[in-house]
């Protein structure tokens, strides 16, 4: 029995690594651009506009936005346009990711607003994934906010 569960455990280790490993990419004819802030100080409100542009000539889809909690550790993200509308904590990623659903249309651009209030003094910093199409399927953008008291 014991032989059994170890061989189970270690075919589903090895299933998880290949989706993991094959099955992410970086999503065809999308571009992203992210303006935000360097600096800002306890309290205060601030913006990060994503743009997010289709060079395809077909819709694609904005499916989530997951962000890094060594980033989300010093802010909080009020709320965004167009709204999220389901957010979740993947432990595996330790990250939160939020969900959209929303069409890109071809050849044009979703300008994504993510609406965050500065909670505690430091220079955070993490990564933004953008899940096109599918969950498995993101480009990768840098995030930094430096907050003074």
């Amino acid at each position: 029995m014991k032989t059994v569960f170890v061989r189970l455990l270690s075919a589903l280790a090895a299933l998880t690594v290949f989706f993991i490993v094959a099955g992410c990419s970086d999503p065809s004819d999308i571009s992203v651009r992210i303006d935000s802030p360097l600096r800002v100080g306890v309290g205060e409100q601030f913006e990060v506009r994503a743009l997010i542009a289709n060079e395809s000539r077909k819709d694609q889809k904005l499916v989530d936005v997951d962000i890094s909690s060594s980033w989300l550790d010093g802010l909080v993200v009020m709320y965004t346009d167009p709204p999220f509308t389901s957010a979740s904590y993947l432990k595996i990623g330790d990250e939160w990711s939020y969900s959209f659903d929303k069409t890109i249309p071809a050849e044009g651009i979703l300008e994504l607003t993510l609406y965050c209030e500065a909670l505690y003094p430091g220079d955070w910093a993490g990564e933004a994934d953008f899940c096109i199409n599918t969950s498995f399927n993101f480009l990768t953008q840098p995030l930094r906010t430096i907050i003074s008291e």
